[in-house]
């Protein structure tokens, strides 16, 4: 599997890692999950939130799982996985997109997960020039200041450097 990379997850062939969201803004502390039990210690504890986070890293525990154990076994951890958290609509997405390659084998699994990622990934990019566009046809100002919940500082720092690249703010990330 190819070593992948976001603002909150980095995939390796035999693990993934995840930057534990109960430690920001305070501190940038990124976990290793290696196991389906692992995955839904983290997600039960908030150390794994926010939608796309859960369902993009339970996709790629469930395809590092197949890699290592026979098929007969990824369906009872996909359902295990979807207990974790039963009305996470972005991890249902994933994982049905997943148990749809069940009959295709393990590396189709691990294609899937990375063309989730990828999905995912053109997504935010498309959402972020859209807002671009929008603060600049409505001139909404070039400098912000925040109140956000401490989960969302590491996002809004995206935005910001997004904003920043396009031109749309002059400042670029301030002090949070």
């Amino acid at each position: 599997m190819v070593t992948l990379q976001s603002r909150s997850l980095r995939v390796h062939a035999d693990a993934l890692e995840y930057l534990d969201q109960t430690r920001l803004p305070q501190a940038e502390e990124w976990v290793r999950c290696d196991s389906p039990e692992a995955w839904q210690h983290a997600v039960k504890h908030l150390a794994i939130r926010g939608a796309p986070l859960i369902g993009l890293s339970a996709a790629f525990v469930l395809a590092q799982y197949a890699a290592r154990q026979p098929e007969p076994e990824w369906q009872a951890v996909s359902d295990r996985l979807r207990a974790t958290r039963p009305t996470a609509v972005n991890l249902m997405y994933c994982l049905d997109a997943m148990e749809a390659c069940f009959a295709q084998g393990a590396h189709a699994l691990a294609e899937r997960a990375q063309a989730l990622f990828e999905e995912d990934r053109a997504l935010c990019q498309r959402m972020a020039e859209r807002g671009a566009d929008l603060v600049r046809r409505t001139g909404f100002p070039h400098h912000f200041i925040t109140n956000y919940a401490k989960n969302t500082v590491k996002h809004l720092q995206y935005i910001v450097e997004i904003l920043s690249e396009v031109g749309v703010l002059e400042t670029g990330i301030m002090s949070l």
